[in-house]
């Protein structure tokens, strides 16, 4: 026995529909593709500043807390260090409660 495959007798009208549908669907899936690949690259982005922003906020926080120990290490409490009157405005300013017209500078 010898049983070849016929081909369905279709049209030419059939063949071009299915092909046109063929090609619809491939647009999509690659549409589809891209979308993905662009999320997935900006939620990288996206985690990279994120971490480099901790990195950042970390360095700030531990030199605050290295100047604060220094100036408690030294005798100076940290509000007291805050606060450091100007030349200019020192006989106007009592304290950290007064606020002068002319703001003082923190020594940093």
């Amino acid at each position: 026995m010898n049983c070849k495959k016929r081909k369905p007798d279709t049209d030419g009208l059939a063949l071009e529909a299915e092909r046109s549908l063929h090609q619809s669907f491939v647009h999509a899936a690659n549409a589809v593709s891209q979308l993905y690949t662009h999320a997935l690259t900006h939620q990288h982005k996206r985690a990279h500043v994120d971490g480099a922003r901790q990195v950042l906020v970390r360095r700030c926080q531990a030199r605050a807390r290295t100047a604060a120990h220094r100036q408690t290490a030294q005798g100076v409490s940290p509000l007291q260090a805050k606060w450091t009157p100007c030349d200019s405005c020192s006989a106007r300013c009592a304290g950290p409660a007064s606020r002068p017209a002319s703001p003082c500078l923190p020594l940093l």
